[in-house]
């Protein structure tokens, strides 16, 4: 799927939304959970064709509605953290299933939810980050008054520890019991099974967690999936020594400006972020610097 380049569209609209970038869905695994890229039994060559929601996707897609097969066969972790053209969304202080909403961008574009026509609430991607919306949040009929619950960010959560403690023990002696345990712990809880038999059943690399560089990058997108947007990526990328590869990527999201389905899921590269090494530290400022001359600037500035 090629995609295209556009400029100044994340400027000209949609700036009062928070957006996901399509980058970020890619983390997170299949059903069977394992990355799209490993998966044997998952289709990721044709994962931008188009397909109608089914029943076995009744909790997470509108039946009968037409999306993209990208958004099939994920996790629920996926399912719990985006909104997308088609998903079902359990939120607007509703706990039926029966009657959630429905995030239905088409028609799509020109005044549509996620279209041009909207330039001040728009979204830019088409991805909605679903996870930091309080599920008591009504967003009523036109005409009438949103009511707003916020969303408290957690500042730690058990999940967190368990996969540090997981990360410390694999970094310090390799695979054990214990690290497989601690992860496992957190799989457990969204449906998953564990990393060895999970690897072993569907993976392309079966052996990854059997060995400590494998399961330290298991560990890595672990931690990047279960806390995705808790503010947690940017310290973990740094300390990895991952951040320059990662923030690197071409931001990117759907044509939202399209009507048809085949034209909408075609990806927009918005912009390629400019990094590199020095991003890993901030500078120090100009104007302290002339206050104490014995500073010494940060490296790469």
């Amino acid at each position: 799927m090629h995609a295209k380049l556009v400029t100044n569209s994340v400027n000209n609209r949609g700036m009062n939304t928070i957006v996901s970038p399509f980058s970020v869905t890619d983390l997170f695994y299949t059903n069977n959970g394992v990355p799209i890229t490993e998966d044997r039994t998952w289709d990721y060559a044709n994962r931008f064709d188009l397909q109608n929601g089914d029943a076995a996707h009744q909790y997470y897609l509108q039946q009968n509605y037409q999306t993209v097969k990208n958004n099939f066969k994920r996790e629920v972790r996926y399912y719990a953290s985006f909104g997308f053209d088609g998903g079902k969304w359990a939120g607007n202080a509703i706990l039926s299933n029966n009657s959630s909403s429905i995030l239905s961008v088409q028609g799509k574009g020109i005044g549509s939810i996620s279209g041009a026509g909207s330039k001040e609430a728009g979204n830019v991607f088409g991805i909605w980050p679903k996870k930091l919306c309080h599920w008591r949040t009504v967003f009523p009929a036109v005409g009438t008054g949103i009511t707003i619950f916020n969303y408290h960010l957690p500042l730690i959560r058990m999940a967190d520890l368990y996969l540090l403690y997981a990360e410390c023990l694999n970094e310090a002696s390799g695979p054990s019991e214990d690290v497989y345990r601690y992860i496992d712990l957190v799989r457990a809880r969204t449906g998953l099974k564990g990393v060895v038999e999970s690897w072993a059943t569907f993976s392309n690399n079966p052996g990854k967690p059997l060995n400590k560089d494998g399961l330290r990058q298991i560990i890595h997108r672990e931690r990047r999936i279960e806390l995705c947007m808790e503010g947690q990526a940017g310290w973990d990328l740094r300390r990895w020594k991952e951040y320059v590869e990662a923030a690197a990527v071409p931001i990117q999201g759907w044509s939202v400006d399209q009507s048809a389905a085949n034209l909408y899921y075609q990806l927009i590269t918005f912009y390629v972020p400019s990094i590199s090494i020095k991003d890993y530290l901030w500078p120090v400022s100009m104007q302290e610097m002339l206050v104490n001359q014995n500073l010494v600037q940060t490296p790469y500035w």
